[in-house]
């Protein structure tokens, strides 16, 4: 996620919802660089903990039409995926056939690249991680709701809102809405505290971690 990198200026000029004259125009540039500063930042922590990963730039592979995507390339992560390196996405701006621009969260991308993953013979999403500074899905007491599916949802709802800091991109609830539709793919969305040791580990081994899960009814 774009965080403080890209949120700021993304509220600024606009950019999720197009541009019609060149200070829009100059705005989306300036969203799109602040997105990819944060995305190279993680990639150089990467490379020095001797990952093999590669940026895939968003806005080079998707398209999107009145704020929807419209047409997405998967071949170069697909290539990258059967050479065994990590393809790196993140938050980005989005060119629209519409509008001008959108921009398109982590979230938004990742259930396009999970459903275009899964339509492929040779891949199988297990589960989806959100790793962030926040214990997972709460509700009004500040409580962690451990589990969300489509059923229980609407009752959950009331308890979620947008983002408390700067986010163009709806916060967690736009977050479980998006993991929800996974589900319907069957797989498993798990939102959790990645600063609590052994989180991580523990979820990526299917081990009882705090956390919220968003799962099939």
């Amino acid at each position: 996620g774009a965080g403080s990198f890209a949120h700021q200026s993304a509220k600024k000029y606009g950019t999720k919802d197009g541009f019609t004259d060149n200070t829009g125009r100059y705005g989306a540039s300036v969203v799109q660089h602040d997105a990819a500063r944060l995305n190279r930042i993680i990639i150089e922590e990467c490379i020095q903990a001797g990952l093999p990963v590669i940026s895939f730039q968003p806005s080079a592979w998707m398209t999107a039409q009145a704020g929807e995507p419209s047409s997405i390339n998967l071949s170069p992560i697909v290539s990258a995926l059967q050479n065994n390196i990590i393809p790196c996405v993140y938050g980005d701006v989005i060119m629209d056939e519409v509008q001008g621009s959108t921009i398109f969260s982590t979230d938004t991308i990742f259930t396009w690249l999970i459903k275009a993953l899964e339509a492929q013979p040779d891949f199988e999403v297990e589960k989806l991680l959100n790793v962030g500074h926040y214990d997972g899905v709460l509700d009004d007491n500040g409580q962690v709701i451990e589990n969300i599916t489509s059923t229980n949802f609407e009752e959950i709802k009331k308890h979620l809102s947008g983002s408390a800091h700067t986010d163009v991109t709806g916060g967690m609830l736009a977050k479980v809405e998006e993991f929800l539709e996974l589900t319907k793919l069957g797989v498993s969305s798990y939102i959790f505290n990645g600063e609590t040791s052994g989180n991580i580990e523990g979820v990526l081994q299917s081990k009882a971690t705090t956390g919220t899960q968003i799962s099939a009814a």
